[in-house]
């Protein structure tokens, strides 16, 4: 924006400009206001003139404008600059008038003073479609960058979410992992000690206990750490999305194809894994799917995410919950997009998302 400004409110003498200049709506107001005052003159026979005098008259003063917001842009940008511009804007419409014999001969007043009088009226014509263009301008930029600043909170918002979210995450998996697992195996040597002290059949009993208790340790505590938070920057993508295929594989049919020519970053591979864990979930509680493909894939510019189910499918547009929140922020966060719908009575979640992104403020989402 042009104008001078020095905070949100205008001052009342900033009203006036300087604004950017507006050359074609100038045309328009100035020819049709010339052609309104014309009307009395207007005959069959002149009406092509009666026009064409009225758009040269626009059409000089917008020139003058269009030169000065082309090339002397800097010099309309100053108070001076811009009402000097806008003077002999109406200055050279008022002259194309004298040349076109036009103008209102009043009796008694020199053509001198006639063409002063012309004058003034243009320029402050042309003042007011420029103060209120100008005006209106500034109120929708306004409105625009108070509309980006809301979409820039959103997205703070959506990578504090997001964040938190990882963060629990990890909490609960260090918790599982190190207070939990560690009160198991110290469960499991107690046990062990009084087996050794007691009877055989004592014995046997509290070696099954034990054997539980280790893979309830080994195996499931781990399971529950993975899921919690897995490790993609270390594992690959394909090895941790079979691992959360494997919780629901006794009672779904569940594939993993993935044909990837690069390595994903983490954030990336990151919010892969979320958004098919999201979309798993709904497919088995929701649509009681037998069989579900989970398909990653990627081509010069993109990555492609699709999810497809054999279940009831669902009715859209679908009720939007905390997993459609999350799929919907992890590709917002990603600058990706995503869609879900109906095909052959099949329930098909797409995403994608570009292969790299431009730098991002720093993450602690996988430090």
């Amino acid at each position: 924006m042009t104008m001078l400004v020095t905070g949100d409110r205008l001052r009342w003498w900033q009203y006036v400009g300087p604004w950017p200049m507006y050359p074609i709506p100038v045309l328009v107001v100035l020819s049709t206001i010339s052609m309104a005052a014309q009307l009395h003159r207007l005959t069959a026979d002149a009406f092509v003139f009666f026009v064409l005098d009225s758009l040269v008259f626009g059409f000089v003063s917008a020139s003058v404008l269009w030169f000065s917001r082309r090339w002397l842009s800097s010099f309309s940008r100053g108070y001076v600059g811009y009402f000097a511009t806008i003077l002999v804007a109406a200055n050279l419409a008022v002259l194309s008038r004298v040349f076109q014999g036009v103008l209102i001969d009043y009796e008694g007043v020199s053509l001198a003073n006639e063409f002063g009088v012309f004058v003034i009226r243009v320029f402050v014509l042309i003042c007011l479609v420029q103060t209120v263009l100008g005006v209106l301008e500034r109120r929708l930029g306004q409105q625009v960058s108070a509309t980006q600043r809301a979409l820039a909170l959103v997205e703070q918002q959506s990578e504090a979410l997001l964040q938190a979210d990882e963060e629990i995450r990890r909490s609960v998996a260090a918790l599982l992992h190190d207070r939990v697992q560690g009160g198991l195996l110290a469960a499991c040597l107690r046990l062990r000690r009084s087996a050794e002290a007691s009877n055989a059949q004592s014995a046997a009993d509290v070696a099954q206990v034990i054997s539980e208790l280790e893979q309830l340790r080994a195996i499931d505590v781990r399971r529950a750490v993975r899921a919690l938070s897995p490790n993609v920057s270390e594992l690959d993508l394909e090895a941790v999305l079979n691992e959360l295929a494997d919780v629901y594989r006794p009672a779904v049919d569940i594939s993993v194809l993935l044909n990837l020519d690069f390595r994903p970053e983490p954030q990336l591979a990151l919010g892969v894994y979320r958004i098919s864990e999201q979309a798993l979930m709904n497919s088995v509680s929701h649509g009681v799917a037998d069989a579900v493909q989970i398909s990653v894939s990627s081509d010069t510019e993109s990555v492609n995410v699709s999810i497809t189910d054999d279940g009831v499918g669902m009715d859209l547009p679908a009720i939007t919950g905390f997993g459609s929140t999350l799929i919907d922020t992890w590709c917002r966060t990603l600058s990706g997009s995503w869609v879900r719908y109906v095909a052959d009575g099949r329930t098909v979640l797409t995403a994608e998302f570009p292969r790299s992104r431009a730098p991002a403020a720093p993450s602690n989402f996988l430090d």
